[in-house]
């Protein structure tokens, strides 16, 4: 049997606020059934948002994951993994500068002590 959800409910247990969950619905994001004025949302709503957070995450806009999720084309598809991979560079990039700086303040730290 299905377990359902209200929109307070769905945004608890998705970690959010009943705000977001409402504006995927503007937004067409999310596109549950309606039980009367009540929104009614199942299991595969809560992994939709999942994959919405994640995607915005990634610093895609929510335009743009409904370009994504309404016509997932292989043009569509190849620029946002090419987005994807240019930000995975950048986190490469800052993670060796981080490290290079962590490294030198261990060396700081050892001068200091000697």
């Amino acid at each position: 049997m299905d377990e359902f959800y209200s929109v307070e409910s769905l945004a608890e247990t998705c970690g959010t606020t009943p705000r977001a969950i409402r504006l995927y619905v503007e937004k067409g994001l999310l596109t549950p059934p309606r039980a009367g004025r009540t929104y009614v949302f199942t299991a595969s709503s809560a992994h939709r948002v999942a994959a919405i957070q994640r995607i915005q995450r990634l610093g895609f806009s929510l335009g743009e994951i409904h370009d994504r999720f309404a016509r997932a084309t292989p043009r569509l598809l190849e620029s946002m993994i090419e987005r994807i991979e240019a930000l995975r560079r950048d986190a490469e990039r800052e993670l060796k500068d981080l490290h290079h700086d962590r490294d030198g303040l261990q060396n700081l730290r050892r001068e200091a002590s000697s």
